[in-house]
């Protein structure tokens, strides 16, 4: 019965995304504003605010740029969309890696200062 609607499973995975989305941001705002670590900010930037932007650039590539991309070539060679919209994800992939990585560093370099190890 969900086949019939043409947007069935984005629909689907929205469902399903949103609520993992909730509570992966309760759970960073509550660590955040418990141990105050810049830490937490740089992964909730990594893990909910980019994904969910990432998820916007279809209706926006569609809303926007579909039609004004019409003969577009790098080199000679012409872009498709496809082959458009597969490098943007990668892109947008590596970012929301790039930005993980932050997250991470930071939260360690954090957690040395807090230890008192010193190392």
């Amino acid at each position: 019965m969900l086949g019939m609607f043409p947007y069935s499973n984005l629909l689907l995975s929205a469902v399903t995304a949103v609520p993992f989305y909730i509570v992966l941001s309760v759970i960073t705002v509550l660590k955040y504003r418990k141990t105050r670590d810049s830490g937490f900010i740089w992964l909730w930037v990594a893990l909910v605010a980019w994904p969910l932007n990432a998820m916007l650039l279809p209706f926006l590539w569609q809303a926007f740029l579909a039609d004004s991309f019409q003969d577009f070539r790098i080199n000679g060679t012409p872009v498709n969309t496809s082959n458009f919209i597969v490098l943007v994800f990668g892109v947008a992939r590596f970012v929301g890696y790039f930005l993980t990585a932050i997250a991470v560093s930071q939260l360690y370099r954090d957690y040395k200062g807090r230890s008192g190890d010193g190392e």
